[in-house]
């Protein structure tokens, strides 16, 4: 297995769903390009979105691991190299 990369990456739906963002950013041609780019963990906020999230195949190259809801991700938010989030 590649070594992960030392970026990390948070993306967050809020309390909404946002399957398709969150099928975007785990989708195989995405995560290559991220791992590409040195990112080696994405962390998803995935609210309503967890059938979505949940689908995800794993392509080895870089961790994934998600939650439906914290009462505050400011500090996942500070910890990540890039934030994403719905408009």
């Amino acid at each position: 297995m590649a070594t992960l990369g030392t970026k990390r990456i948070f993306v967050t739906v809020g309390t909404t769903g946002f399957d398709e963002l969150v099928a975007q950013v785990l989708s195989p041609t995405v995560l290559i390009q991220l791992a590409g780019l040195d990112f080696g963990e994405v962390m998803i906020q995935y609210g309503a979105s967890r059938a979505t999230f949940e689908s995800y195949q794993p392509i080895g190259r870089i961790a994934v691991t998600g939650y439906a809801y914290k009462a505050d991700v400011i500090e996942d938010m500070r910890a990540a190299d890039l934030v994403i989030s719905h408009g």
